[in-house]
């Protein structure tokens, strides 16, 4: 329905008017913060892994020589080549196709892998109007165990990279504080998921939902684990506030300082009583205690 608008409006008309809760999500500059860490010097060639409406892609391009977005949505690669388009880049190019199965030569300096690597292992088409429903998946398909196949396209991603070459991975942390507060993981819409056993919340999908517990995340140090066997080196691990998404505030794990900005209560002018709660915990973990073990996401950046 997007697409079929796309010759009588721009990308932003198009959102505002059919999706305006996603605007931001697509467009907010503040999407592209996390990449200053990379330090980027312009000549970097870069490919963005499972780049969807280029909220990362877009404004990289601005600030390397070229992009690469890759995706398997051919709606979503029609999206933002029109926005590409409309803000004259002509340095990035989409390609569509299967980040888990496409050949990549190693020529690119930056690889970008953003919210992305919890869903490897979900090789089915993702409708998200019926995933979180139970039941769904009675097809079945055998596959690896999700840390075999994300650990696969993690090699696959060090490959594509030249000898000088960097990685960005930005991911939710398995012990977000949120979680344990009755916040739901949001690729399974389920209560705690993450904080349990992952054998025992497959056991649990198994039986209630008919399907396989396999968008798995990992606390940091399982994460840096994980990226290091990938063959990665120089693995620099960041915390960040509120979520990835949108970064307002990016930490070195473990090194927190009395810089750490508590949440507003406030909303609409209005205090809520959930943003007082989320503020009580931060202002003990983070604040008093600068206990990052519990931060929403992490941000990795890592050489090749």
């Amino acid at each position: 329905e997007l697409i079929n608008d796309l010759n009588q409006n721009t990308t932003k008309e198009i959102i505002k008017k059919k999706k305006p809760i996603l605007f931001d999500m697509i467009f907010s500059e503040q999407r592209a913060i996390g990449l200053e860490l990379l330090k980027l010097k312009g000549n970097e060639n870069l490919i963005d892994l499972g780049c969807m409406w280029g909220a990362l892609s877009i404004p990289a391009s601005k600030q390397v020589k070229s992009v690469l977005g890759v995706d398997q949505t051919m709606e979503s690669l029609i999206f933002s080549n029109q926005r590409a388009k409309e803000e004259n880049l002509s340095n990035i190019k989409f390609l569509n196709a299967d980040i888990r199965k496409v050949n990549l030569p190693n020529i690119f300096d930056i690889a970008i892998i953003n919210g992305v690597l919890e869903w490897i292992p979900e090789t089915q088409e993702v409708d998200l109007t019926n995933y979180f429903k139970n039941s769904i998946n009675k097809r079945k398909i055998k596959s690896d165990s999700p840390i075999k196949m994300q650990k696969a396209f993690l090699n696959k991603t060090y490959n594509c990279l030249n000898d000088n070459g960097k990685l960005y991975l930005a991911i939710e942390n398995r012990y977000d504080y949120k979680y344990f507060i009755g916040t739901k993981d949001p690729h399974t819409q389920t209560y705690f998921s993450t904080i349990f056993p992952k054998k025992l919340v497959n056991f649990y999908f198994k039986i209630f939902k008919n399907k396989e517990y396999k968008t798995w995340i990992y606390s940091f140090s399982k994460t840096k684990e994980i990226i290091e066997s990938s063959g990665f080196i120089d693995v620099k691990v960041y915390s960040s506030w509120p979520d990835y998404h949108f970064p307002e505030q990016i930490f070195e794990y473990g090194h927190m300082d009395n810089n750490f900005k508590l949440p507003t209560i406030r909303r609409d002018g209005k205090i809520k009583f959930k943003l007082l709660v989320k503020r009580f915990f931060e202002l003990f973990l983070f604040k008093i205690f600068k206990l990052d073990f519990f931060a929403p996401a992490i941000i990795i950046v890592a050489k090749k």
